[in-house]
């Protein structure tokens, strides 16, 4: 892909390139490597500037079904940036069978890591004090247990009980997040579910921050550690009309916060399926007052967005979702339509666009036109 330079934005003309293979092992496993280049192509041909990230994976498929996993490692070549802690290297496996669930993922990002073509994200840590970016390696560990027992009910499928864990540090090891959370889980025999999750949060805040950006007060750095319970449920799949809840509650940084996401689905078979969801936020946190009072600050936050997926044949289909967020009055609608013109070829059409709510000035539009084409041989 080649863009054009836009003196506008500052942004040079600069060409895109992708290279990947695979090669099948035994069973459904395989093994795959890419190359993806960045350059830019004018007015600094002697010198380019440019970012390479070349990689190795490996897919585990079973042939049971059981094991599943994936492991990469990849290095970036970046123009200006040291030759040091410039890799990127995770690997993801699962195990699964009727009475147990296992899973193990671990993720490791150096702080030289590049992807020009792509995005990695918490790489960069943004002070909004003195507006500057700080660039740090992390690593993630991420393991679960779920075992699951049987009644003999004509009711209840299984109960399920589990562990899971998500834990974030530096280089160094040093805990910068993390969520522990002990679930527990109802599955019934007409595909409906019932849980309810207890966990528990640690937070380490590198530089004074605004939690809810929405102007507060922003919180000191230091370490919080909090607490919140939540019910989770949903109907049975396999009705024409689905719903599902998630309830929340419990501390939040030195407040408390709770919150509602409730999800609504309507199936018009055979052509179409139409939804709307909901997520509110009511967070109160401790502040001063215009007198030096103690006070409570609170503040909601909506999200709310309807959807469609639509099927005109078999050939040709349509999927729309809009959202409103109240928290940067933002409406934001994305829209795409699908032509499949042969087996695994495609050709696809896709329209974004966001604006205020306020005064409906857009911020930003796209429009995109892919083509997928699968050559049989």
């Amino acid at each position: 892909m080649q863009t054009a330079q836009d003196s506008s934005l500052n942004a040079d003309a600069e060409n895109f390139s992708v290279f990947c293979f695979q090669r099948q092992l035994k069973g459904r496993s395989y093994i795959g490597g890419i190359f993806v280049n960045r350059q830019t192509t004018e007015n600094d041909a002697q010198s380019p500037n440019f970012n390479r990230v070349a990689g190795l994976d490996y897919r585990l498929a079973s042939r049971n079904g059981r094991w599943n996993g994936i492991a990469f490692f990849h290095k970036s070549f970046s123009q200006g940036v040291q030759a040091k802690d410039d890799y990127a290297h995770a690997s993801f496996f699962r195990y699964d069978d009727a009475n147990w669930s296992l899973m193990w993922n671990h993720e490791y990002v150096g702080d030289n890591y590049r992807a020009g073509a792509g995005f990695v994200p918490r790489q960069e840590q943004f002070n909004s004090v003195t507006n500057e970016i700080f660039r740090q390696s992390y690593w993630r560990l991420e393991p679960e247990i779920v075992k699951r027992w049987y009644p003999k009910s004509s009711i209840i499928n299984n109960f399920s009980n589990g562990i899971y864990a998500s834990w974030y540090a530096d280089s160094l090891f040093k805990t910068t997040e993390g969520v522990y959370v002990f679930t527990n889980e109802i599955n019934f025999q007409n595909t409906a579910r019932l849980g309810i999750n207890l966990s528990n949060y640690f937070t380490r805040l590198l530089y004074p921050i605004d939690i809810t950006y929405t102007g507060a007060t922003p919180l000191n750095p230091g370490n919080y550690t909090y607490n919140d319970i939540s019910i989770y449920g949903r109907s049975d799949v396999r009705r024409l009309f689905t719903s599902s809840f998630v309830i929340s509650q419990g501390s939040f940084y030195t407040g408390t916060k709770r919150s509602l996401q409730l999800s609504a689905g309507y199936r018009w078979q055979p052509w179409g399926t139409f939804s709307i969801n909901y997520t509110g936020d009511d967070l109160v946190l401790p502040a001063i007052d215009s007198n030096g009072e103690p006070s409570e600050l609170r503040t909601t936050l909506n999200l709310i967005g309807p959807q469609a997926d639509i099927s005109f044949s078999r050939q040709l289909f349509f999927s729309t979702i809009a959202q409103y967020a109240t928290q940067n009055n933002n409406v934001n609608i994305y829209a795409r339509l699908q032509w499949r013109f042969r087996p695994m070829s495609d050709f696809f059409i896709v329209y974004s666009d966001n604006y205020a709510s306020t005064n409906f000035a857009p911020k930003n539009r796209a429009l995109v036109l892919k083509l997928v084409w699968w050559f049989n041989t």
